[in-house]
Formats: structure tokens, C-alpha cells, sequence
């Protein structure tokens, strides 16, 4: 369990993480001793429940046992996994780690083989059944995992074809991911006489020089553009190889197993694509607002993160903490306390190394604290870099503390919204502390421009995906064929608000989500439309939003997506959804455009912050 420890002076330095509560490193022999039993007790599990399979839905006590010891192998081969990609994904490069990983991988996929069968059998429990059993104490906190199992029976294979689809797993898709991963993470860029990573160099997009912003995009697109037939040909080879999946399981394409595994439906996520597309006046209309603040007729596709100010504004370490921290401070003690705890713990690794993975990300444990890698450059990125995963810890850690690792995953669309949230929270706070107009401008821009990104940006990712993966599936694609797609996507959605630069035509190859995780980024797209709600509901009655929103991170996946919506007050399938979140992103820019040429004067302070 994950306690919040007493205070502890936070760390004044780029921290880097401590992985030693999973373990001390490649040779501890915990590690060793872990991935025997994971070995040994996985093959154990099949022997003893194998034979009684067919008796154990009759019998709750020895299905709950069964269920404890799957449980605990899960989440065994879950932090065996999870310790060596941590450490891999700082030093992906080094060879210990890139051989403890693949070792590692294939452990965990042997383990999963032996168990399948207890996974196919649990889809074959009748609904009546089912419900029967998890009215039992025993096996009610298994609830929300047997039904998730249930909503996959039709798409299984057979128990031999589910183990041949694991066994080849890490030499037929994971080989092309990490081929993807090392290739671009292995990339250096010249600037200015410097040596960059990818993250390093694209923070010069969001530097106030126009001439800097199409330096750090051209420079790396440029990068990109050279190596477009390897990165099309693993990309091709990626949607191929996820179609024959889907094709295999039944399902009519890609998307609709990615959607179906969320709990939504392909339709669903092609209106919600619609409605985003229908309102893109609202995107157009602020890149023509902060081109009028900037002074300049129209902006180009290297500006879409321009700051609406002449310097670009920085923040050290100890002071991001502070802000982060006072952001949160909103949602009560118990949040700060919990949030503070990663940084007393060593959970975050901020640090800049060669070969270190880009972006950020936030893994969760079994059942301690999550840890959290992002790139710390110290400007207003980073910092809601910094905020948005450590909402994702929250999640986590609150979770880890109510369920089990079987439940501790919400869709994904949901399980972006405390992170989401955490972004709103930590922009109000910025604006009601910096009360001068100029100030107000940049923190709310900056605050609309990351929204503009999960709601447009993320959604111009889906929908290349959308047509990428229907002209994919069956013949493969060409770099001439993605790049010219690309363009045209990105084209539409900018129309004359943005000037479509050559070189965006490269900027697919630089998405890691569409080869890692295909149609993941609808998900932010929907989070953004849900916090955007959510934000309104806490405008209206903050006292009634609190304890909902609370319940909420603290059930992670162990509640039906339905009931998660329905603690949140929520209803996807309404249009009011739709015109409550865009009615907010609205008044926004309304905002905005009243700050947009006013005198250098401060502001009152009911004038400030978003909530």
C-alpha cells in the first residue's frame, strides 16, 4: 500500500529516480529470485487449476483463491516488466538494459501463455452465473475484472492461438517498436553549435523568436524527412500487423478494437472526431488572436506553440514544485500530501541524459507509488509536463490503495483526466497569482493553446490514423502516401489561419503514440471535452464537484466506465455534452480577446484565474 510520508525537504536539483524499492539493479537477486517464481509459480498456477476448471465456477471459495494467485502473478510480472522498461527507458542506448528488457519481455509473455487459459475460461462464465458469483463477498472485488473479460468473449481466439499471438509478440510487433524507438531516440540535433535531444531541440518552437521556432521544427523535421521510407516502412508494417489482429479477433478494423477495449464504439469516436471538426472555427480563431497580439498577418505551422511574450518565461526546479503543489492545493490536503510524496519518495527522473527516452510518461506500480519520467527544460512546458503526469500519479496512487492490479487501469479516456484536470488547476493558479495584463495574456494563451493541442492536435492525429489505417491494412503504405496525407489533414484543420509549411508533411513520423499505441490520442481529445465539462461543474458547485471527483480517482478501472461517467455526472452520448465543453473553451477565448491589446495595467483579483 502507498502511504503519504511526513514531509521531507523536496529536492532542489533535477532529480533523477530511485527504482530500488522495485529493485537495486540488473544483477539484485531479488530480481533474480523474482523472475524464477514468476517462473515457477505460473507453471505451478496451470497445473493445479487446469484439471478443476471446469468445476471452479461452482465453487466461489476456490475460484476467489484462484483468483488471489492470478492476481498475484499479474502484478509480479506486471513490476518485473515495469522496473526493467524504467530502466531501459532512460538509457535506451546501453545494452543491459535493452538485454534485461527483452529477457524480461519474454518472460512475462511465457507467464502470460501459461495462464491464458484461466483468462479464456473466465470468458465463458454465462451471465447469470456471473452475476451470481460476484454478488459473493469473495468474489465481489473482482467484479469489474470479470466483466471486462466477459466483453471480450467474443472476440477470442483459441487457447493455442492466444499463446501463439504472445509467444510471437516480442519478435513480431515489439522488435518494429523498439526498431522505432532506438532509431529516433538515438538522434541528436545541431543548434546554435549544440548537440540536442529531440526534446531539448523542439522546446525552440515555443520560444518568442519566429526565427528560433522555425529553426528548432525545421531542424528536426529535416532529421525526420532523411529517414522517412525506414520510419513509413515500420509504421506500414505496424498497421498491417495490428489489422490482422483485429481481422483475427473478429473485429471490423483497428479502431474498432482500440474503442471496443475502452468501452466505446468506432461510431462514437468518428462523431466525436466530427463535432471536433465542426467546431474548428474555435482553433482558427485563436491562432488569428495571437497572431494580432504577436503583430504579424498570419502564423505558419512552426508557430502553433508560440508564446504571446518577448522573452521566453522560466521557472527553476524547487519553484515548479511550488507551483505544482499550490495548483492542486483546490482538491484538499489529502491531494497535496499525496502529490508531494512523489518528489519525497524519488519517484520523478527530470533529468537531461543522451539516449534518454523523450517526452513524459507516468507508469504505475502494483502497489506502491507510480513513477514519472519527463524532460525538465524549465519553461511553462515543462512545468505542465510536470503537472499532467503527476495527476496521472495521483490516479494511480489513489487507486493502487482502493483495488488491485487487475482494476487499477480506467479506460483511457479516462484515465486522462485527472492529468487534464491537473493542467486547468496548475493554469489557474498562474493567472490568479500574476495579476499584470501582459501576464494574464501569456499564462491564459498558454492555458488555451494546450487545449487547442488535445482537442485539435490529437484529434488531426486520430483522423490521419482513421485513413491511414483503412488504405494500410490491406496494401502497404509509401512515404509518399503518409507525408502527402499528412499535409493535407493538417492543411484542413489550419485553413487560413496557419500557414502549412513544407516540412510539416514529416511531422506524422515524429508521433511515437501511432506506433506504440494505435488510436490512443482520441483519448485526449475526449479527456480535454470531459475536463472542459467538469471545469464548468466545479464553477457551478465546487462543494458537490470535490467528493465526486475524489470517488472517481479512487476507483480507477474497478467501477464500469458507465458508473465512472455517472460519479462524474457525465453523459457522452448527449449533445449537451458537447456544447457545455465547447460553451467553456468559448468563453476562453472570449477572455482572451478582451486582454488582447489592453494597457500593461493589473489586474483586480476577482479578474483572475479560470475557476
Amino acid at each position: 500500500m502507498s502511504t503519504v510520508t511526513e514531509k521531507q525537504p523536496l529536492p532542489e536539483t533535477l532529480p533523477v529516480w530511485d527504482l530500488s524499492d522495485l529493485y537495486q539493479g540488473p544483477d539484485d537477486p531479488c530480481l533474480q529470485r523474482d523472475s524464477e517464481r514468476l517462473r515457477s509459480e505460473s507453471q505451478a498456477f496451470a497445473t493445479r487449476w487446469q484439471p478443476q476448471l471446469d468445476n471452479l465456477w461452482q465453487q466461489p471459495q476456490q475460484l476467489a483463491e484462484a483468483l488471489a494467485a492470478y492476481t498475484d502473478l499479474q502484478a509480479l510480472a506486471h513490476d518485473l516488466l515495469t522496473y526493467a522498461t524504467l530502466a531501459w527507458s532512460v538509457a535506451t542506448q546501453e545494452s543491459q538494459w535493452n538485454q534485461l528488457k527483452d529477457q524480461l519481455t519474454r518472460l512475462v509473455m511465457q507467464s502470460s501463455n501459461q495462464l491464458e487459459f484461466f483468462r479464456q475460461g473466465l470468458t465463458h462464465l454465462r451471465p447469470a452465473r456471473r452475476e451470481t458469483l460476484c454478488a459473493d463477498p469473495l468474489i465481489a472485488p473482482y467484479a469489474a475484472f470479470l466483466d471486462k473479460v466477459a466483453r471480450f468473449q467474443p472476440y477470442l481466439l483459441s487457447e493455442s492461438e492466444e499463446r501463439l499471438l504472445q509467444t510471437t509478440y516480442p519478435t513480431r510487433r515489439q522488435r518494429w517498436l523498439d526498431l522505432y524507438t532506438q532509431t529516433t531516440s538515438g538522434w541528436s540535433y545541431t543548434l546554435h553549435g549544440q548537440s540536442l535531444t529531440e526534446d531539448a531541440a523542439m522546446d525552440f518552437v515555443r520560444k518568442a523568436d519566429p526565427a528560433e521556432r522555425l529553426l528548432g521544427y525545421s531542424t528536426v523535421l529535416q532529421t525526420y524527412s532523411e529517414n522517412q521510407d525506414l520510419l513509413a516502412f515500420i509504421y506500414s508494417s505496424l498497421i498491417q500487423d495490428y489489422a490482422s489482429e483485429a481481422h483475427l479477433r473478429g473485429f471490423a478494423s483497428t479502431l474498432e478494437q482500440q474503442a471496443h477495449d475502452q468501452s466505446l464504439r468506432a461510431e462514437q469516436v468518428l462523431y466525436m472526431l466530427g463535432e471536433v471538426q465542426g467546431r474548428e472555427d474555435l482553433f482558427q480563431r485563436y491562432y488569428r488572436l495571437l497572431a494580432r497580439q504577436l503583430g504579424v498577418p498570419r502564423l505558419r505551422s512552426c508557430d502553433l506553440n508560440a508564446p504571446l511574450r518577448d522573452t521566453d518565461w522560466q521557472v527553476d526546479w524547487p519553484t515548479g514544485i511550488a507551483h505544482v503543489l499550490d495548483a492542486v492545493a483546490p482538491l484538499g490536503d489529502e491531494v497535496v500530501a499525496r502529490t508531494r510524496s512523489f518528489f519525497e519518495r524519488q519517484r520523478l527522473h527530470a533529468s537531461l541524459l543522451p539516449g534518454k527516452s523523450s517526452g513524459a510518461f507516468c507508469a504505475p506500480t502494483a502497489q506502491d507509488l507510480p513513477y514519472v519520467l519527463l524532460n525538465w527544460n524549465g519553461n511553462y512546458f515543462s512545468l505542465t509536463a510536470l503537472a499532467h503526469e503527476l495527476g496521472h500519479a495521483l490516479h494511480f496512487a489513489e487507486t493502487v490503495d482502493n483495488t488491485h492490479i487487475l482494476q487499477i487501469m480506467p479506460p483511457l479516456f479516462l484515465a486522462e483526466t485527472a492529468s487534464t484536470l491537473n493542467e486547468y488547476l496548475l493554469a489557474d493558479h498562474l493567472l490568479a497569482s500574476h495579476g499584470d495584463s501582459a501576464s494574464q495574456r501569456y499564462f491564459l494563451a498558454e492555458f488555451i493553446q494546450r487545449m487547442m493541442n488535445g482537442l485539435y492536435r490529437q484529434s488531426l492525429i486520430s483522423a490521419f490514423e482513421v485513413q491511414a489505417h483503412e488504405q494500410g491494412a490491406a496494401a502497404g503504405l509509401d512515404a509518399d502516401a503518409l507525408t502527402a496525407l499528412w499535409q493535407q489533414l493538417a492543411s484542413q484543420r489550419y485553413g487560413e489561419a496557419l500557414e502549412t509549411l513544407p516540412q510539416e508533411q514529416y511531422a506524422w513520423s515524429r508521433i511515437p503514440h501511432i506506433f506504440m499505441m494505435p488510436f490512443y490520442c482520441y483519448n485526449y481529445t475526449l479527456s480535454n471535452l470531459i475536463v472542459l465539462a467538469l471545469i464548468d461543474q466545479y464553477r457551478q458547485d465546487r462543494a458537490h464537484f470535490l467528493p465526486r471527483y475524489r470517488r472517481f480517482l479512487r476507483s480507477g478501472g474497478a467501477a464500469l466506465p458507465q458508473e465512472l461517467l455517472q460519479m462524474l455526472g457525465l453523459d457522452l452520448n448527449q449533445p449537451a455534452f458537447y456544447r457545455q465543453a465547447f460553451g467553456v473553451l468559448q468563453d476562453l477565448l472570449d477572455r482572451l480577446e478582451s486582454l488582447i491589446g489592453r494597457p500593461e495595467t493589473d489586474l483586480q483579483p476577482k479578474e483572475r484565474g479560470l475557476l
